[in-house]
Protein backbone atom coordinates (compact mmCIF):
# COMPACT_ATOMS: atom_id res chain seq x y z
CA UNK A 1 0.00 0.00 0.00
CA UNK A 2 1.34 3.42 -0.93
CA UNK A 3 1.83 6.23 1.54
CA UNK A 4 -1.05 8.04 -0.14
CA UNK A 5 -3.43 5.10 0.29
CA UNK A 6 -2.38 4.88 3.94
CA UNK A 7 -3.29 8.54 4.43
CA UNK A 8 -6.67 7.91 2.79
CA UNK A 9 -7.37 4.95 5.07
CA UNK A 10 -6.44 7.03 8.11
CA UNK A 11 -8.61 9.93 6.91
CA UNK A 12 -11.58 7.58 6.46
CA UNK A 13 -11.13 6.56 10.09
CA UNK A 14 -11.34 10.24 11.10
CA UNK A 15 -7.65 11.18 11.30
CA UNK A 16 -7.75 14.92 10.54
CA UNK A 17 -3.94 15.17 10.30
CA UNK A 18 -3.92 12.51 7.56
CA UNK A 19 -6.55 14.40 5.57
CA UNK A 20 -4.59 17.62 6.04
CA UNK A 21 -1.57 15.90 4.50
CA UNK A 22 -3.67 14.91 1.48
CA UNK A 23 -4.86 18.50 1.11
CA UNK A 24 -1.30 19.82 1.35
CA UNK A 25 -0.09 17.33 -1.26
CA UNK A 26 -2.74 18.20 -3.83
CA UNK A 27 -3.90 21.76 -3.24
CA UNK A 28 -1.35 23.25 -5.69
CA UNK A 29 -2.57 20.98 -8.48
CA UNK A 30 -6.22 21.75 -7.67
CA UNK A 31 -5.31 25.44 -7.79
CA UNK A 32 -3.79 24.89 -11.25
CA UNK A 33 -6.93 23.11 -12.43
CA UNK A 34 -9.06 26.04 -11.21
CA UNK A 35 -6.82 28.52 -12.98
CA UNK A 36 -7.00 26.50 -16.17
CA UNK A 37 -10.78 26.91 -16.05
CA UNK A 38 -10.48 30.62 -15.29
CA UNK A 39 -12.21 30.01 -11.95
CA UNK A 40 -11.64 31.63 -8.57
CA UNK A 41 -9.02 29.18 -7.35
CA UNK A 42 -9.53 29.88 -3.65
CA UNK A 43 -13.21 28.93 -3.85
CA UNK A 44 -12.47 25.90 -6.01
CA UNK A 45 -9.76 24.58 -3.67
CA UNK A 46 -12.01 24.99 -0.65
CA UNK A 47 -15.09 23.45 -2.29
CA UNK A 48 -13.07 20.59 -3.79
CA UNK A 49 -11.57 19.50 -0.51
CA UNK A 50 -14.86 19.93 1.36
CA UNK A 51 -16.55 17.64 -1.14
CA UNK A 52 -13.67 15.19 -1.03
CA UNK A 53 -13.80 15.07 2.77
CA UNK A 54 -17.56 14.53 2.71
CA UNK A 55 -17.25 11.72 0.16
CA UNK A 56 -13.95 10.07 1.04
CA UNK A 57 -15.74 6.97 2.33
CA UNK A 58 -17.12 6.41 -1.19
CA UNK A 59 -13.64 6.28 -2.76
CA UNK A 60 -13.30 2.70 -3.96
CA UNK A 61 -9.55 2.74 -4.66
CA UNK A 62 -7.48 4.76 -2.17
CA UNK A 63 -4.50 4.52 -4.56
CA UNK A 64 -6.45 6.80 -6.93
CA UNK A 65 -7.18 9.61 -4.46
CA UNK A 66 -5.29 12.15 -6.56
CA UNK A 67 -7.21 11.40 -9.76
CA UNK A 68 -10.46 11.34 -7.79
CA UNK A 69 -9.86 14.73 -6.19
CA UNK A 70 -8.80 16.23 -9.54
CA UNK A 71 -12.10 15.01 -11.00
CA UNK A 72 -13.95 16.72 -8.16
CA UNK A 73 -12.04 19.94 -8.88
CA UNK A 74 -12.97 19.80 -12.56
CA UNK A 75 -16.62 19.21 -11.65
CA UNK A 76 -16.56 22.15 -9.23
CA UNK A 77 -15.15 24.36 -12.00
CA UNK A 78 -17.75 23.19 -14.51
CA UNK A 79 -20.50 23.79 -11.97
CA UNK A 80 -19.24 27.32 -11.38
CA UNK A 81 -19.22 27.96 -15.11
CA UNK A 82 -22.81 26.69 -15.46
CA UNK A 83 -24.06 28.72 -12.48
CA UNK A 84 -22.47 31.86 -13.89
CA UNK A 85 -24.05 31.25 -17.30
CA UNK A 86 -27.52 30.63 -15.77
CA UNK A 87 -27.22 33.81 -13.71
CA UNK A 88 -26.22 35.72 -16.83
CA UNK A 89 -22.93 36.72 -15.29
CA UNK A 90 -20.18 37.58 -17.65
CA UNK A 91 -16.59 36.60 -17.01
CA UNK A 92 -14.67 38.83 -14.62
CA UNK A 93 -13.01 41.86 -16.24
CA UNK A 94 -9.61 40.17 -16.30
CA UNK A 95 -11.01 37.16 -18.17
CA UNK A 96 -10.30 37.61 -21.84
CA UNK A 97 -10.01 35.48 -24.95
CA UNK A 98 -6.94 33.76 -23.52
CA UNK A 99 -8.94 32.61 -20.48
CA UNK A 100 -11.66 31.26 -22.76
CA UNK A 101 -9.05 29.43 -24.82
CA UNK A 102 -7.52 27.94 -21.68
CA UNK A 103 -10.95 26.71 -20.60
CA UNK A 104 -11.49 25.13 -24.04
CA UNK A 105 -8.12 23.39 -23.81
CA UNK A 106 -8.90 22.20 -20.29
CA UNK A 107 -12.15 20.68 -21.52
CA UNK A 108 -10.26 18.99 -24.39
CA UNK A 109 -7.71 17.59 -21.93
CA UNK A 110 -10.57 16.22 -19.83
CA UNK A 111 -11.82 14.23 -22.81
CA UNK A 112 -8.50 12.45 -23.34
CA UNK A 113 -8.17 8.84 -22.18
CA UNK A 114 -7.05 8.80 -18.56
CA UNK A 115 -3.41 7.80 -19.02
CA UNK A 116 -2.87 10.60 -21.55
CA UNK A 117 -4.86 13.14 -19.51
CA UNK A 118 -2.78 12.38 -16.44
CA UNK A 119 0.46 12.78 -18.38
CA UNK A 120 -0.63 16.21 -19.66
CA UNK A 121 -1.80 17.29 -16.21
CA UNK A 122 1.43 16.21 -14.52
CA UNK A 123 3.62 17.94 -17.09
CA UNK A 124 1.70 21.07 -17.98
CA UNK A 125 -0.50 21.76 -14.97
CA UNK A 126 1.72 20.51 -12.16
CA UNK A 127 4.98 21.32 -13.95
CA UNK A 128 6.66 18.01 -13.17
CA UNK A 129 9.82 16.90 -14.94
CA UNK A 130 9.86 13.77 -17.09
CA UNK A 131 11.70 11.96 -14.29
CA UNK A 132 9.08 12.99 -11.71
CA UNK A 133 6.29 11.90 -14.04
CA UNK A 134 8.07 8.60 -14.51
CA UNK A 135 8.24 8.03 -10.75
CA UNK A 136 4.52 8.74 -10.40
CA UNK A 137 3.41 6.66 -13.38
CA UNK A 138 5.97 3.87 -13.32
CA UNK A 139 7.23 4.77 -16.79
CA UNK A 140 10.82 5.29 -17.87
CA UNK A 141 11.91 8.59 -19.39
CA UNK A 142 11.31 7.28 -22.93
CA UNK A 143 7.87 6.02 -21.92
CA UNK A 144 6.97 9.42 -20.49
CA UNK A 145 8.18 11.09 -23.67
CA UNK A 146 6.15 8.71 -25.83
CA UNK A 147 3.03 9.14 -23.73
CA UNK A 148 3.29 12.94 -23.78
CA UNK A 149 3.93 12.95 -27.53
CA UNK A 150 0.83 10.82 -28.10
CA UNK A 151 -1.21 12.89 -25.62
CA UNK A 152 -0.30 16.14 -27.36
CA UNK A 153 -1.20 14.69 -30.76
CA UNK A 154 -4.55 13.52 -29.40
CA UNK A 155 -5.10 16.93 -27.83
CA UNK A 156 -4.38 18.71 -31.13
CA UNK A 157 -6.89 16.45 -32.86
CA UNK A 158 -9.48 17.07 -30.14
CA UNK A 159 -9.05 20.84 -30.48
CA UNK A 160 -9.32 20.64 -34.29
CA UNK A 161 -12.62 18.77 -33.94
CA UNK A 162 -14.00 21.58 -31.77
CA UNK A 163 -13.19 24.30 -34.30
Amino acid sequence: MSDEAGLVHRAVRGDAAAYEQLVLRHSQAVRAIARSFGADWEDVVQETFLRAYAGIRTLKDPERFKEWVFGIARNVCRGERKRAARAGRTPPPNADAADARIAELRDAVDRLPERYRIAIELRHFEGLSYDEIGRRTGLGRNGVNARLTRARAMLREEVRREQ
